[in-house]
């Protein structure tokens, strides 16, 4: 019981709490922030966020500081989403997404360990019918031909084909990766599966404004 004890008192003699500017130190007695830690910090459990919930990756200054990559409080927000659409169907990839521009990436691969990488542009409000998305850029690996053909019948629909991925062990053949993108009204993305297989699709989008 004894021991018990001690080993309270030593913890809590170790965190100082300002009364008077209501700052928390936790090995200093001199804080200069809501919480100043002087030491190793450990979060034992993290919960995920759900579905489209927009999340903003942390970072720390030259003084250990926590701080946002940006001034903005939503710039560099980041949301992610994951989901599974058999051959020729069509399915939502991501909904909810709040109104601004985003960098957008879609990964999706075979059972052969071909990845492939797809990035976007997205202008997402809904005055005015101001929503769109466009095909930027990609890399299909392992394929020589890298880069895949986006094809942009209007401004809210891209599609993109792969070439230089052969049949795989899984069932899928070169078509396996293509899919389309539609954005059927602002904060919605859907996608179409072009491909002969099942395939799931992993999306991230970056706030920029």
């Amino acid at each position: 019981m004894k021991r018990k004890c001690f080993t309270v008192a030593v913890a809590i003699a170790s965190v100082m709490i300002n009364a008077q500017t209501g700052l928390v130190g936790v090995n200093t007695s001199a804080p200069t922030n809501t919480l100043d830690v002087n030491g190793n910090t450990r979060v034992r459990t993290i919960i995920p966020v759900a579905g489209s919930t927009a999340v903003t990756p942390v970072y720390s200054d030259t003084n250990g500081v926590l701080v946002k990559a940006s001034p903005s409080a939503v710039y560099g927000e980041l949301t992610s989403n994951s989901v599974t659409v058999a051959s020729g169907a069509t399915g939502t990839l991501i909904t909810g997404v709040a109104q601004g521009i985003y960098k957008v990436i879609v990964i999706d691969s075979d059972g052969c360990v071909y990845v492939a990488v797809a990035e976007y542009l997205m202008i997402n409000y809904s005055f005015n019918g101001s929503f769109t998305i466009r095909g930027v850029t990609g890399l299909l690996s392992p394929s020589a031909t890298k880069g895949p053909t986006f094809g942009e019948p209007n401004k809210n629909t891209t599609t993109t084909t792969w070439t230089g991925k052969p049949v795989c062990q899984d069932g899928g053949d070169s078509t396996a990766l293509n899919y389309t993108l539609t954005m059927p009204s602002a904060g919605t993305i859907n996608v179409t599966n072009n491909g002969n297989v099942s395939r799931s699709y992993r999306v991230t989008l970056t706030r920029l404004e």
